[in-house]
């Protein structure tokens, strides 16, 4: 039998594309910030912070929410309100029970809503200053360093193809998806 009998529409297909990189995601971020004003996450923070639909979680010193172009459903992103492109230089003592306390919660609410999925932690903070190729870059100005949560949904979840191809598809709506982690009820762990 022929492989094309036995593919489904869809299943396999060619790309003239690499995947995304940090290094393409910088240089992305300065290229749109040279067309606006301000830092690439200032505009999703204003949007959210007063209690847009796609809030999850708000201290006084971070916020958590569902980017508008989720990659995944319950993609959860924690930005700092405060601006530091660094992770490591951002992220000072006073800072650290605040942001555990957020994450904690983040990670409470998916634990509950969606059974125990496993995910993804990522830490994205920009190169470090004046260090290799990035150094004429000035990602102070551009960029804010930030933590997303990816949820591995069962047979939707992201794999080869999406995080080689640098293609993602997401079926749910941001909004939905906060409201659900929002109201989750973080009574119900031990």
């Amino acid at each position: 039998q022929r492989l094309e009998d036995e593919m489904e529409l869809g299943d396999a297909f060619s790309l003239p594309r690499q995947g995304c990189n940090e290094g393409t995601v910088l240089d992305l971020v300065e290229k749109a910030s040279a067309q606006t004003t301000g830092r690439s996450h200032d505009e999703q923070l204003t949007v959210n912070k007063n209690g847009g639909s796609r809030l999850v979680d708000l201290t006084d010193s971070f916020i958590a929410f569902i980017p508008f172009a989720a990659i995944s459903p319950f993609f959860v992103r924690i930005v700092p309100r405060f601006e530091s492109a660094t992770f490591h230089s951002g992220l000072t003592d006073e800072y650290i029970p605040e942001l555990a306390c957020i994450l904690k919660r983040c990670l409470q609410r998916l634990h509950v809503e969606l059974d125990e999925p496993d995910f993804n932690l990522v830490v994205r903070s920009a190169p470090l200053p004046n260090r290799g190729s990035q150094c004429a870059f000035n990602s102070e100005a551009t960029f804010r360093w930030h933590i997303t949560i990816n949820p591995r949904l069962g047979a939707g979840a992201m794999a080869g193809f999406e995080f080689g191809s640098g293609i993602f598809s997401n079926a749910n709506l941001p909004e939905d998806d906060a409201a659900i982690l929002r109201n989750a009820d973080l009574y119900t762990i031990a």
